[in-house]
């Protein structure tokens, strides 16, 4: 459930503190540094902070540049009806010669636009070229949107609670970097937790056994229930269930 009202960088540092025993061991810019990396994770891993693009679509253009509040695009829809994704790699591969295709060329080619492909984080292509005024039309591109990073105490952001313990305890594992040797092994688990809740949230990491080795998950881990039976974090009372395992809500998950 989101909170009612957006959580401010202030308040995130507080409950950073008060997740751990004793002194915080950290200064303010420490603590600011370990949230705003750790905002830098969650959304590298599930692409949670979205936003929706509008660009006209011209005859004979192919090549679309993204604005600058987008970082790589999910899906994307011409006039209502989603297009089919693809690469670079599979267009060059399987269709030779498909920079040069355009909705009247004939045989074989779509005559309508029908594919999407990233060309690079900012910079997408559609397939074919359109001809006609019938072919022309509004894109929409659904994409990730620049990570927040707070940098004033007031400033706010928006997080959904169910993720709010994870975070916080990856920004302290983070944190605790600097003391190293068992404090901050202590904090391991924190990390190995924050991963499980990021793969909740994209099933692409889920199937990804790179991912889950990284992570140091198995399949099992993955799938048990997550209903904040786990570790209290350090600062935490005993038996408070404020602890790493407490789950991220899983999110729909885009196709395309």
């Amino acid at each position: 459930m989101p909170y009612a009202t957006p959580i401010s960088l202030a308040d995130l540092r507080e409950r950073l503190a008060d997740r751990w025993e004793g002194v915080p061991f950290w200064d303010v810019d420490d603590a600011n540094d370990a949230l705003n990396e750790t905002l830098l994770w969650w959304n590298l891993m599930t692409g949670v902070w979205r936003r929706r693009e509008t660009i006209p679509l011209a005859k004979l253009a192919m090549d679309y540049a993204l604005s600058s509040s987008l970082t790589y695009p999910l899906r994307v829809e011409l006039n209502g009806r989603p297009l089919t994704p693809g690469t670079i790699f599979s267009l060059d591969y399987t269709r030779p010669g498909w920079r040069g295709w355009q909705t009247d060329t004939g045989g074989d080619v779509p005559r309508r636009v029908e594919t999407w492909a990233p060309v690079s984080l900012m910079e997408i292509v559609v397939v074919p070229k359109p001809i006609v005024d019938a072919d022309l039309g509004t894109l929409v591109i659904d994409g990730v949107c620049d990570t927040p990073q707070l940098a004033l105490d007031t400033d706010l952001l928006e997080l959904d609670e169910g993720w709010l313990v994870p975070l916080l305890n990856f920004s302290l594992h983070l944190a605790a970097y600097k003391l190293g040797g068992p404090r901050w092994r202590t904090t391991i688990p924190f990390r190995t937790d924050f991963f499980a809740a990021a793969a909740e949230q994209n099933i692409a990491l889920q199937r990804s056994q790179l991912f889950r080795t990284y992570a140091g998950l198995d399949l099992g881990k993955l799938q048990r229930p997550r209903g904040g039976q786990g570790q209290d974090a350090p600062g935490a009372p005993a038996g408070s269930g404020e602890g790493s395992d407490a789950a991220a809500q899983p999110a729909d998950q885009e196709q395309g």
